[in-house]
């Protein structure tokens, strides 16, 4: 028995937990490859690892723009509420989310009110079911 079948065969008996499963054999050498089969595997991985990574880019950049987008309409939405009705979206969100939302601001009486139109816009165009 070689040393990969020896180091295979001391794993399996070390975490086999019933004697009767089937034991794992390894022929002699069937781990060796070719230096050009090793080197169009990694191509291939690198291939693979690319195009996710593309695709998750691209699905970021998607959810900004429509981010974006959605703080514009709400936004604009929110030009001309009052402070009350800003405070009382700013509300709902709060309870919609719970803990899951904290804004840095515990004394509302010092944000302005396009500070408060700014925060809502944020925080709905991140929510996804903000009002417009």
């Amino acid at each position: 028995m070689n040393t990969t079948n020896q180091g295979v065969a001391l794993i399996d008996a070390l975490y086999d937990e019933d004697d009767e499963t089937a034991r794992v054999d390894l022929p002699p050498r069937s781990w060796r490859s070719t230096r050009s089969e090793v080197a169009a595997l990694v191509e291939f991985a690198q291939e693979q690892l690319d195009g996710a990574w593309q695709r998750y880019r691209a699905d970021v950049r998607a959810e900004r723009l429509a981010a974006t987008d959605r703080r514009g309409q709400s936004l604009a939405a929110l030009v001309g509420l009052t402070r009350d009705a800003l405070l009382e979206r700013l509300g709902a969100l709060q309870l919609r989310h719970g803990s899951a939302l904290q804004v840095a601001h515990r004394k509302r009486d010092s944000v302005s009110d396009e500070e408060l139109r700014s925060l809502v816009a944020d925080l709905e165009s991140l929510d996804g079911e903000g009002r417009s």
